[in-house]
């Protein structure tokens, strides 16, 4: 994944994350309390990106297993 861009969706979950922070009608989950984000290429046997926009099968695979999607369904039941 482009370094810019990550570094551009940390920046803007920070900002709304404090934007919205003392609402009490609005919780936001950052995109990195959710998304696991590997820091390397090649995980096992596997390459996890085929280019700076997709990730390869295997790649979805493992971020799809590694990502915290119950944070999403805990915060659906409050």
């Amino acid at each position: 994944v482009n370094p810019n861009s990550i570094k551009l969706f940390e920046n803007l979950d920070l900002n709304i994350k404090e934007l919205v922070g003392s609402s009490k009608w609005i919780q936001y989950i950052t995109y990195s309390e959710i998304f696991f984000e590997p820091k390397v290429s090649l995980i096992g046997d596997c390459f996890v990106f085929r280019d700076t926009d997709h990730y390869s099968p295997c790649g979805e695979q493992i971020i799809a297993e590694k990502s915290n999607l119950s944070a999403l369904n805990e915060n659906l039941d409050k």
